[in-house]
């Protein structure tokens, strides 16, 4: 956007009320005529004109210095007196090559903030172009409306073609709008098995720091015991620790033995200090406790091959813990990791091989995961896109799972707080269906370094509901809603559905600032939304994941923050679970406003005769159980977004009802057939028996 600030200034007067040149047919000294090129970007790449078989076709060629906020890119400023207070369509090809992305954003603007934009980005199309599509609303405040085709990567091309906005009447808009019925047709196979589904797929994350995040009571001067209840009730059976980006500055032998001589320790280089009174002997308790294993991530930043070694021998020889996951670093690939220990893949590839090699003379039997993962779309958060390839080329034989950090959404630190609330959870609903092909991605490149008797797996040690990290963010606390739930519901359904995933650890169990899935509601923990929904799934644990296929209308979702625009997201998310004799069926709706009628056919196993069904509902996105964000001196909290209930949270604004539900006799041939509707904005369990 700056580009076109600088150029036309923020006013109106003179403005063009249409886009210009939208289909790069007329040009100008080899550049798109009409089209506002700044001067700041011009020693980042070239920007020319190419031919398509279609006609002319924008092209941006980035170079190394293509960083920043200033990016290759060209753009117009429109007065928006011609739109303002209606919708306009948004559609453009956009094309990427060469590991590039391509990006078209459109913004308006006026006096204030909360007015929309989109963006479309393509990442590598090997240069054919693609058509996305989007409505935009246009406050009647508007003044302006920026449009801009830009590239935000250093290499390969990005080409855009026929750029346009068209505006549409009251009418079409209404239509565009309204909730035609839907019907949807689900057929489960019991006789197909996909996968057996693992505890270690139902884990979460604690940190060390702030008395283990609140569980720690320093009045009881115990674990916390309504958090131990609060954990036993639940579905997590998988503990990871010490917690993200701490890890890499974590020395464990500091949180042993008597609390009262253990240190105070930085969280990381020049952070704030925590006395360490949650260590690894108040992890053995509450994994004790609670029945949860245990997932070790080891200090790979800053910590030794011996001291990991030593914590090896500690938990699982001295206090018979017989600890099966340790994790090797955390977040070392990202630029500018917290913990000021960031490295390259080769470096860490020989760190990895002396970790092991120390850890395994301890125990032979554990299982060691190697961080990782493949940058997908706007979800880039490796510095190096060949960091993985790099890494298990060089120890891919001693990797028992590559630990990953793919699926957080909508993180709108890149871009999107102020697009409209039902656009951004939109999009978080769509982003499993990334999610899943950047798994099914991560299974092709895992294949080619299985062998016959050992199969590499995933980790995905850190996901879950993310909205913004800073206090002054207006999505900051929305991490909590039931909106969020949804995306909980459809991220797990993902993981089920993919055997390559054996670990999976929701981030976080507590927080002292907003993340926690267990909140604080005047003092006392509380269950967020996420956390409910997390708990409907106890059931699946040890079952067999069984073929479901699904036929649905669907939607289209933009790109907002970190998750591409999906051209078509289903209604329906459906996985299908077999347990002991009973057939247990999740269901997410994403639809906000329309119920489904659903014919589910049952096939390869004996007739049910009932069935229960365990229906979680809201009246809004934004409904939540009450959970605060904490008080602290000096810090203020952003007004939070509100469609409706975030300021009402309460036990009644998130509903969990249970029916039983008899069936009538009508197998055939093996065949059952069942006719169901499920709610607006729901998740359902569904459990048949016989």
């Amino acid at each position: 956007m700056s580009l076109l600030l600088a150029g036309c200034g923020e006013t109106s007067a003179g403005l063009p009320v249409d886009l210009q040149n939208t289909g790069f047919e007329q040009i100008a000294n080899g550049a798109p005529a009409l089209w506002h090129i700044d001067q700041k970007v011009k020693g980042k790449g070239t920007i020319d004109i190419t031919n398509s078989s279609s006609g002319n076709v924008l092209r941006l060629t980035p170079n190394s210095q293509n960083t920043g906020s200033d990016l290759l890119g060209a753009g117009q400023m429109l007065d928006a007196s011609k739109f303002a207070g209606g919708t306009i369509n948004v559609s453009a090809l956009v094309g990427a090559d060469g590991g590039a992305l391509a990006i078209v954003g459109v913004h308006v603007l006026g006096e204030g903030d909360g007015f929309d934009f989109i963006q479309f980005k393509q990442s590598d199309s090997k240069g054919a172009l693609v058509h996305h599509e989007a409505k935009l609303n246009v406050a009647a405040n508007a003044s302006n409306i920026i449009v801009y085709a830009i590239t935000n990567t250093t290499s390969g091309h990005a080409y855009f073609d026929d750029i346009v906005l068209t505006g549409l009447s009251d009418t079409a808009s209404k239509q565009a709008q309204s909730d035609a019925e839907i019907t949807a047709t689900v057929t489960i196979d019991t006789s197909n098995v996909i996968r057996k589904v693992p505890r270690s797929l139902f884990g979460t994350n604690i940190e060390w720091i702030n008395n283990g995040q609140g569980l720690w009571s320093t009045q009881a001067n115990a674990v916390d015991k309504q958090a131990v209840e609060e954990i036993k009730s639940s579905s997590f059976a998988l503990f990871r620790f010490p917690g993200g980006v701490f890890s890499d500055y974590y020395n464990w032998q500091e949180g042993v033995g008597t609390q009262r001589a253990r240190p105070a320790a930085l969280h990381y280089p020049g952070g704030p200090k925590s006395q360490h009174v949650f260590g690894t002997d108040e992890l053995i308790y509450l994994s004790k406790q609670t029945g949860a294993d245990l997932l070790i991530t080891v200090n790979a930043g800053h910590g030794t091959p011996a001291m990991a070694a030593e914590w090896v021998d500690y938990l699982n020889n001295k206090k018979k813990q017989n600890v099966t996951f340790w994790e090797v670093g955390n977040e070392l690939y990202m630029d500018g990791d917290l913990s000021g220990a960031e490295i390259n893949a080769k470096e860490y590839a020989n760190r990895y091989q002396a970790f092991a090699k120390a850890m395994k003379a301890v125990d032979p039997s554990i299982k060691l995961g190697a961080i990782g993962g493949l940058n997908y779309g706007s979800y880039r958060f490796i510095k190096a896109d060949n960091w993985s390839k790099t890494v298990l080329d060089s120890v891919g034989s001693n990797v028992d799972f590559l630990a990953v950090h793919n699926a957080y959404a909508p993180v709108l630190m890149g871009g999107g707080e102020n697009a409209d609330p039902s656009e951004v959870y939109k999009a978080m609903l769509a982003a499993p269906l990334n999610i899943e092909k950047n798994i099914q991605s991560l299974d092709s490149l895992l294949k080619n370094y299985d062998k016959p008797n050992k199969q590499i797996s995933v980790a995905i040690t850190e996901w879950g509901p993310f909205f913004h990290v800073l206090p002054s963010s207006k999505w900051v606390d929305h991490v909590k809603t039931f909106g969020s739930s949804l995306f909980v519901g459809a991220t797990i359904n993902t993981f089920l559905r993919q055997p390559r995933v054996e670990i999976a650890n929701a981030f976080k169990l507590t927080d002292m600032g907003f993340m926690g899935w267990l909140g604080n509601r005047n003092g006392k923990f509380v269950p967020t939304a996420p956390m409910m929904a997390f708990d409907m799934y106890a059931d699946v644990i040890e079952g067999n994941v069984v073929e479901s296929a699904v036929a649905v209308d669907s939607y289209s979702s933009r790109a907002i923050g970190v998750i591409d625009a999906v051209k078509a997201v289903p209604y329906l998310d459906v996985v299908s679970v077999e347990k002991d004799g009973k057939l247990i069926v999740m269901v997410v709706n994403k639809h906000f406003t329309s119920s489904v009628a659903t014919t589910l056919t049952l096939e390869g196993t004996a007739a049910f005769t009932s069935y229960d069904k365990t229906e979680m509902t809201a009246d809004s996105l934004d409904a939540n159980t009450g959970t605060q964000l904490p008080v602290i001196p000096g810090l203020e909290w952003a007004s939070q977004v509100n469609i409706s209930r975030f300021h009402q949270g309460g036990d009644s604004e998130v509903s969990v009802q249970h029916n039983v539900i008899v069936l009538p006799v009508n197998s055939n041939n093996g065949i059952q057939t069942v006719q169901l509707s499920f709610a607006p904005k729901s998740i359902t369990k569904l459990v048949f028996k016989k």
